[in-house]
């Protein structure tokens, strides 16, 4: 009879922790990366009762509590810095002294520019030099992310020069009634300001021109502020099909106030047939009709300030900026262990390594059998409501059980001490 009542004891206490484990995932079922957990039960015997294999048992313990590590519901958020991993692996994160491990991607970023998560620690990858990975872990940093200006080297022109145009002798002091035709680009210099530069073309004779390229004199160093200043010139053939010939650069001085000195600026009027062993048809041409410009391009651009980011399903963080411009900023990393069952629990969604766990394998996402990131998402716990409730009604069932056999054993007992009487 005693024994009866500390097997049903075991099963008390079994059923009590088994309680604990279920309103715990049940609390959590919104936690975001959430990994519900259940309790693994093991027998206990006590004695053999014959030889021929006939046991009692002396109930029940609870062996371990394990996290079940399946995949979550992915909820897209539409936060920027937001990441789901789909698949195996874990971010890594650090104070600095130590990592841990999670799988909720609720980031932010910091005053001091680093990506962190909820609990204020620095989101682990690779991070990128103007644009360049490195091949150490760190902190992800979006501090610095800016792009210095890139001073104009290429113009790029794609225009019809009406064919049958007067000659015209050109006047940089009338620039205006000494041209056919003309077109405006804005370019950069080295400090990253903008200087409008106009492309004047005057006809010089049959399938012959001229390109003048000005500014305003303010703009260059020498020139007077409100007077035109031809900054390059050069001149332009075509055959008689309409098609660019050749193409030259005879005058180029380049120095805007403040900037670098001597600044050159290539000016490519299309993929010529002599000077560019092109079709002559791409870029420039002269055909009958009026003058216009359907192709304007240059390469240079402002300093640059971040405006978004983007990121790839491979972690890759790409900025986007002020300037048009955009730049790999950094790769997030995600972690493996041969073992995720011997990870310990530390609360606000961390794990971290233990012996049984071995020691984190960690790489880029997509690599090594680890999981893709989806951006402007998030892992939702794993957790299954009906099967959590199904659950606490088998754990409500065992315990009222368990409380029968001892009130029976009670009972049992009392009649034995009657006997006594």
């Amino acid at each position: 009879m005693f024994a009866s009542l500390f097997t049903g004891v075991t099963g008390l206490n079994a059923m009590e922790t088994e309680l604990s484990v279920i309103s715990d995932n049940i609390a959590n079922v919104n936690t975001t990366g959430f990994k519900g957990s259940r309790a693994i039960f093991q027998d206990l015997l006590n004695r053999g009762l014959s030889t021929s294999g006939g046991q009692v048992g002396l109930g029940v313990s609870v062996g371990d509590v394990q996290t079940i590590y399946n995949q979550g519901a992915i909820v897209y958020t539409g936060a920027a810095t937001d990441m789901a991993i789909d698949g195996r692996g874990f971010f890594v994160v650090s104070d600095g002294d130590q990592s841990y491990y999670t799988r909720a991607g609720m980031f932010t970023v910091d005053r001091d520019g680093f990506l962190v998560d909820m609990n204020g620690l620095r989101v682990q990858g690779y991070q990128a030099e103007a644009g360049v990975l490195s091949q150490e872990i760190s902190d992800l940093s979006f501090g610095n992310a800016n792009t210095p200006p890139l001073a104009t080297s290429l113009i790029e022109v794609g225009a019809n020069l009406e064919a049958g145009s007067p000659v015209q002798v050109f006047n940089v002091a009338d620039p205006v009634s000494t041209s056919a035709f003309s077109t405006g680009v804005a370019v950069y210099d080295s400090l990253g300001q903008s200087h409008l530069i106009t492309v004047y073309f005057n006809s010089t004779g049959a399938n012959a021109w001229e390109w003048h390229a000005t500014v305003d004199g303010g703009e260059v160093t020498g020139g007077t502020p409100g007077v035109t200043e031809e900054i390059a010139s050069g001149a332009l053939t075509f055959t008689n099909t309409g098609a660019l010939d050749t193409e030259t650069t005879t005058f180029t001085n380049i120095n805007f106030v403040g900037a670098a000195p001597a600044q050159v600026i290539d000016f490519d009027f299309g993929e010529s047939i002599t000077t560019d062993g092109g079709s002559g048809y791409l870029g420039t041409t002269q055909y009958a009709g009026e003058s216009a410009t359907y192709e304007l391009n240059q390469d240079g651009y402002a300093a640059g300030f971040l405006e978004r980011v983007a990121i790839e399903s491979n972690g890759i963080l790409t900025g986007y900026f002020s300037n048009s411009d955009s730049q790999i900023l950094g790769q997030v990393a995600l972690a493996t262990f041969t073992s995720e069952d011997g990870l310990h629990r530390l609360g606000d969604n961390l794990f971290s390594e233990t012996y049984d766990s071995g020691s984190p394998a960690i790489d880029a996402p997509q690599s090594g059998g680890r999981g893709s990131i989806l951006a402007e998402s998030i892992e939702m716990s794993n957790v299954d409501m009906g099967e959590e409730l199904v659950r606490l009604i088998s754990a409500q069932r065992g315990y009222q059980a368990n409380t029968r056999v001892i009130n029976t054993s009670n009972e049992l007992l009392a009649e034995l001490m009657a006997l006594g009487r």
